[in-house]
């Protein structure tokens, strides 16, 4: 039986991963008890698209609003937790095919292959992700919010750059970096709320309540 609030954020430390060409963690203290100070002070220096976080549509839409803009509304509400137990691309047809919530305007994808990755230092080429079909079929269908377990919700190899359009070009705001591990598909409450920066993206902390039922 799960307890919540379930924290679905990732701890980030010295070892989490980045993506390729980003700045990696830097934890450092610059004051420490055991130095003898009278505080512990610690000096974070990191990519706005680090660990859980989400993407504005500044991020790959000129012009497109910053984090600060976001609708909270967005970030907080019903959403539905989706088991992806296959690898690869994910397309149109795949998610046409599964048993989607009619409802659905937040989608999380807890997918198999990640579990774990987030906490290997080593950054993950091959991981899952959708296809600009697959955010094409989802925005015919409503979705505001997309979330997924490691660290872009698009393709490495080709495309991402497509589905970060499709989806931050029509206002849906994506979440990536979420430690889905111990959480089972189905229905909750997502609260996800990023420090107010004017940025790109956003470091987030983010928590599943239980669904309201009704």
């Amino acid at each position: 039986m799960q307890t919540f609030p379930i924290d679905i954020s990732v701890t980030t430390s010295n070892s989490t991963p980045v993506w390729p060409g980003h700045p990696n963690v830097s934890l450092r203290q610059t004051a420490a008890h055991d130095n003898g100070d009278i505080a512990e002070i610690t000096h974070i220096d990191m990519g706005a698209h680090t660990a859980t976080h989400l993407d504005a549509p500044r991020h790959f839409v000129p012009g497109g609003g910053s984090v600060d803009t976001l609708d909270l509304s967005i970030l907080m509400g019903p959403c539905h937790v989706h088991h992806v137990t296959c690898t690869g691309v994910l397309t149109a047809e795949y998610f046409a095919s599964q048993d989607l919530p009619d409802d659905c305007t937040r989608l999380l994808l807890k997918i198999d292959d990640h579990a774990g990755r987030l906490y290997d230092a080593a950054f993950y080429e091959d991981y899952t992700a959708i296809d600009h079909t697959a955010a094409t079929y989802l925005l015919s269908r409503g979705l505001k919010l997309i979330g997924t377990d490691y660290l872009s919700i698009g393709p490495f190899h080709s495309g991402n750059v497509e589905t970060h359009q499709a989806l931050l070009g029509n206002g849906v705001i994506i979440v990536e970096g979420l430690d889905l591990s111990q959480v089972d598909a189905g229905a909750y409450q997502l609260v996800c709320l990023p420090i107010r920066i004017a940025c790109d993206g956003a470091p987030c902390r983010a928590i599943l309540m239980p669904a309201i039922m009704g």
